[in-house]
C-alpha cells in the first residue's frame, strides 16, 4: 500500500476507493482509510471533490486479485468430510493486537475440558486487516504457535468454507497444515441463515449455534454436522472452552506487555 502512497504526485490527491481497487478489491477500502490516515501525509481524500486534481494511474499488480486467485485454487482442496480417527486433543487459537503487534495464544484441552497445555507467541504483522483475506494477517502468529504440536483438532476465530470463496483462516490452515480446523465467528460473514443451518445457495456450509449465536464453518477434514457437535460439547457459555480460553490468554499477553 505504501508503494501505491508513493506513486501519488506533488500537488495531486487520491482516495480511497481509487487505492482498494489499485491493491485489487474494493473491500480493502477501511484498511487504506486506515492507513492513510497515518501514513498519506494527507493525499488522500474520501471521495471525489471539486477542484481537486485526481490521481488514479496507478502501476500496480494488483496484489489482492493475486491471493484472491490463490483462494480460489486452494479452496479445491477443502475436504469437508471427517478425516480423523480419535479426539483426544483440541486446540484453540485466537490473537490480539495492539497495532501492529500480534499477541497469539495457544490452549490445548482434552475432551473433559482440561488443559494440557499452553503456549502465546508475539510478533509483528504488516498484512492489515481486510475483510475475507483475514487468513493473510493471521496465519504467521498461528503457525508459529502451531510449531511442534499436534492436536487431534484446531479451533480458530475465523471462518472456514462460510466465506465467499469456500477459503476462510480455518480453512487455510487445515489445508496447509493438512489438519481438522474449525472456524467460529461471533459474526456471519456470508451466507444466509435457515434454521440452524448456513447456506450459500444450496450448499450447507455452516451451523449457527447458541441463544446469542456463534457461526461455526468446517475448515478442513472435517464435516458441517461434527464441527457442530464437537463445538456444542466444549462449550461451557457462548464460546467453546479451548477457543474462549485462548482469547483470554492472548488478550492478558496483549495487557501485560503494555502496562
Amino acid at each position: 500500500m505504501e508503494l501505491l502512497l508513493r506513486q501519488i504526485p506533488e500537488g495531486m490527491f487520491s482516495t480511497y476507493d481509487a487505492i482498494a481497487i489499485a491493491l485489487g478489491d474494493i473491500i480493502a477500502r477501511d484498511a487504506v482509510r486506515e492507513f492513510a490516515g497515518i501514513k498519506a501525509g494527507g493525499k488522500v481524500i474520501p471521495g471525489i471533490e471539486d477542484g481537486i486534481m485526481l490521481f488514479d494511474k496507478f502501476e500496480t499488480e494488483f496484489p489482492l486479485k493475486k491471493l484472491r486467485n490463490e483462494q480460489i485454487m486452494m479452496s479445491k482442496r477443502v475436504v469437508t468430510e471427517d478425516d480423523f480417527e480419535k479426539i483426544e486433543r483440541i486446540a484453540g487459537m485466537d490473537v490480539a493486537y495492539r497495532g501492529n503487534t500480534a499477541y497469539g495464544a495457544y490452549v490445548e484441552m482434552d475432551m473433559k475440558g482440561n488443559v494440557i497445555e499452553k503456549n502465546t507467541e508475539t510478533m509483528e504483522v504488516n498484512f492489515p486487516y481486510i475483510p475475507t483475506y483475514f487468513s493473510y494477517r493471521e496465519l504467521p502468529v498461528l503457525e508459529k504457535l502451531l510449531e511442534g504440536r499436534h492436536p487431534d483438532i484446531v479451533m480458530v476465530n475465523g471462518s472456514g468454507i462460510a466465506h465467499p470463496r469456500h477459503f476462510g483462516m480455518a480453512s487455510h490452515l487445515g489445508v496447509l497444515h493438512s489438519l481438522p480446523v474449525i472456524g467460529i465467528t461471533k459474526r456471519l460473514l456470508c451466507g444466509e441463515v435457515r434454521g440452524k443451518y448456513i447456506y450459500m445457495g444450496k450448499e450447507k456450509v455452516g451451523a449457527v449455534y447458541g441463544k446469542k449465536p456463534i457461526y461455526i464453518s468446517p475448515g478442513h477434514k472435517i464435516s458441517v454436522d461434527s464441527s457442530v457437535a464437537i463445538s456444542k460439547e466444549l462449550c461451557r457459555y457462548r464460546i467453546p472452552e479451548p477457543l474462549m480460553q485462548a482469547h483470554v490468554l492472548a488478550t492478558e499477553t496483549k495487557n501485560e506487555n503494555n502496562l
